[in-house]
This record gives structure tokens, C-alpha cells and sequence, in this order.
């Protein structure tokens, strides 16, 4: 049982050499993304400023036009010439009206991007100090892995040592085919690992701990613990 504790946490160690990395790229990319997606929402806003002030400019001249053309026919010698007027009022109606719908719809625009770009910059104001820490912590939890496994490795094997070979090299067998469990206790009166229900001779054996003892059914070594075994 002490074997296979030892075993778990180098196989927490493994999994950590593997996620440890994983999870210093997400917590980069995430403050990456959020500067990237701020940026570009800033230059959007940018844009659409500019496209709203050459609008506005736009609108200004086309009413000056339409106040000019508006002024002239008042003063129109002949019908040609009161129809000719008359069609760049009309065009220059049309074209204000259009005008401002684009002036309104870009400032609504506008309004939506400023808000998207408030609420990205103060994700990105929680994010990097936080993500930072976090890669901070997990960098010096990374760098001590291969410390920390050479230590546990040095008590697998004075404790291996004290292990009849025979059954240490059963308990390795196991191990691998029972996703590391490979010695489970008695629950119940029966495997802890595939919940048959052992024999009363078997148990006492088992309850004895004299002998090693092997679930019939799925292979473990059995063990017994009086918290949970009864």
C-alpha cells in the first residue's frame, strides 16, 4: 500500500511535466487574446471616427448645396431651368437623407465598440495580473518536479528492498493492468477494487495479513483495514 502511494504521486508528477506546460500556454494565449481583441477594437473605434467625421462633413456640404440650389429657384429665368434645380434638391434631399441614416448607424456602431472595448479592458485589467501570478506559481511548481520525483524515487526503493521480490514483481504486473491500483482493501466483504464478494476463508487470510492475497475476479492484491473492511 505504501508502494502504491509512492507510485500515485509520481504519477501525479508525470501528469504535471505534461499539464504544467498546457496550462502556461493557455493563461499566455488568454491575456495574448485579450490584448489582441483590445487593439483591434481600439482600431475599429479609431475608424469609425474618422468614417463619422467625413460623414458629418459630407451631410454639411450636401445641405449647403441644397440651401444654394433652394435659393436659385427663386431667381429661375426658364421651366429648363426650374426643372434642373428642382432635380438637385431632389438629389440632394436623397442624398442627406441617406447620409444620416449612415451618420446613425455608425454611431450606433460606434456606441456598441466602445462598450465592447470597456468591457475588454477591464477583463484584460484582471486577467494579466492574475494570470501572472498564476504563471509565476506554476513556473517554480514545474522547475521542482524532477526534484521532487528524485526524492520519492529514493523512498520507492528503500522501500522496494524491504519487499519480497516475488511479490513486488506481482504488485508491478498488476499495477499495469489495473490502471495503478493494483492493491485495494477489503470492503464490505468484498474486492475493493471489483466489489466480488470474497469467500469467508479468503477473508480471514486476508484479515490475518500473513499471506498475500489475490481477488480471484479482477487480480488485485487484497488488503485489510478495520475502518472499512469489516
Amino acid at each position: 500500500m505504501k508502494l502504491q502511494e509512492i507510485d500515485g504521486k509520481l504519477s501525479e508528477l508525470e501528469v504535471s511535466k505534461v499539464f504544467y506546460p498546457k496550462l502556461l500556454e493557455q493563461l499566455h494565449d488568454e491575456v495574448t487574446q485579450l490584448d489582441s481583441d483590445l487593439a483591434d477594437t481600439e482600431t475599429q473605434i479609431i475608424q469609425l471616427k474618422k468614417d463619422i467625421d467625413l460623414k458629418e462633413l459630407e451631410l454639411r456640404t450636401t445641405k449647403e448645396k441644397l440651401a444654394n440650389s433652394q435659393q436659385r429657384l427663386l431667381t429661375v429665368q426658364s421651366n429648363k431651368e426650374y426643372d434642373a434645380v428642382q432635380h438637385e434638391i431632389l438629389s440632394s434631399e436623397e442624398s442627406i437623407a441617406q447620409l444620416e441614416e449612415d451618420t446613425i448607424r455608425m454611431m450606433e456602431d460606434l456606441e456598441i465598440m466602445q462598450k465592447l472595448g470597456e468591457e475588454l479592458a477591464a477583463k484584460l485589467e484582471i486577467a494579466r495580473p492574475g494570470n501572472e501570478k498564476q504563471i509565476e506559481e506554476i513556473e517554480q511548481k514545474y522547475a521542482t518536479i524532477e526534484e521532487k520525483a528524485a526524492e520519492i524515487r529514493r523512498k520507492y526503493e528503500e522501500l522496494a528492498t524491504k519487499v519480497d521480490r516475488r511479490n513486488l514483481s506481482a504488485y508491478k504486473r498488476i499495477r499495469e493492468g489495473t490502471q495503478g491500483h493494483a492493491v485495494v482493501k477489503v470492503i464490505s466483504r468484498a474486492c475493493g477494487g471489483c466489489f466480488q464478494a470474497l469467500p469467508p476463508k479468503q477473508i480471514q487470510e486476508i484479515r490475518r495479513m500473513t499471506v498475500i492475497s489475490f481477488c480471484e475476479a479482477c487480480g488485485r492484491i487484497l488488503v485489510w483495514d478495520d475502518d472499512v473492511s469489516p
